[in-house]
């Protein structure tokens, strides 16, 4: 069965198309922001955003073959959804702690991380139960994990909303959160099997594209104003 068999195929493609778009115009927004401040965080924020981007490329590619399961394409999303979060989680980590920042050494240990996560559950045995069909499990398990570490970067991120409240400093905090409410779907999805749930995914997926596009825009339309003033 289909795993979103709940939306049409054309309008789940565009939805993924749309989705990795727009996260590669966020990835090309940080970089540009990083050129600027030179902060490790920005760049990591930069590939999370890129990475997640590949990933959202290659939803549909599996879950419209209804022939069977597609252990290398599931592994490539599942690698790019966890490690995105796991290398924010690893680079607010690092600069709350005023420890030394390595954005490159994150990225990759963040990678290697999720990687091994995908083989675990798509391709180390007893993986024939999971290649034969029956992926929910393994979904399960992925879709938790990224759930708890986009739980984490709402706690991280929140530092700075709570040491000077602002409706501004709240948006990334609440993206986060948005995107914790769309792993939680896929969680109810792979346990339920209710595909009529995968437009919720999508929606909080959108809200959270939204929120980090106006925390990067707004500052940069309010300077582009106080310039002509």
């Amino acid at each position: 069965m289909s795993r979103t068999a709940g939306m049409s195929f054309p309008l789940a493609i565009l939805v993924d198309v749309v989705s990795a778009l727009a996260a590669l115009v966020l990835a090309g927004a940080f970089v540009a922001l990083w050129r600027r401040s030179r902060a490790p965080l920005h760049i990591l924020f930069a590939t999370a955003f890129a990475t997640l981007a590949v990933g959202m490329s290659v939803v549909s590619t599996s879950e419209f073959d209804l022939s069977g399961s597609h252990p290398a394409i599931d592994a490539l999303r599942v690698v790019a959804h966890t490690a995105a979060p796991l290398m924010l989680v690893l680079g607010y980590r690092a600069a709350w702690r005023d420890l030394e920042a390595r954005p490159a050494r994150t990225a990759l240990v963040s990678l290697g991380l999720s990687g091994g996560l995908a083989a675990l559950l798509f391709f180390a045995p007893p993986s024939g139960a999971i290649s034969a069909g029956t992926t929910s499990a393994g979904f399960a398990v992925a879709h938790a994990l990224q759930f708890l570490l986009y739980l984490a970067l709402v706690t991280l991120s929140a530092r700075t909303f709570f040491r000077a409240p602002s409706w501004r400093r709240a948006l990334v905090p609440l993206a986060f959160l948005a995107y914790s409410f769309s792993k939680y779907s896929w969680i109810l999805i792979d346990l339920s099997e209710d595909r009529s749930l995968v437009a919720l995914v999508y929606f909080w997926r959108f809200v959270t594209l939204a929120l980090f596009l106006a925390a990067l825009l707004i500052p940069l339309v309010k300077g582009v104003r106080h310039a002509e003033a």
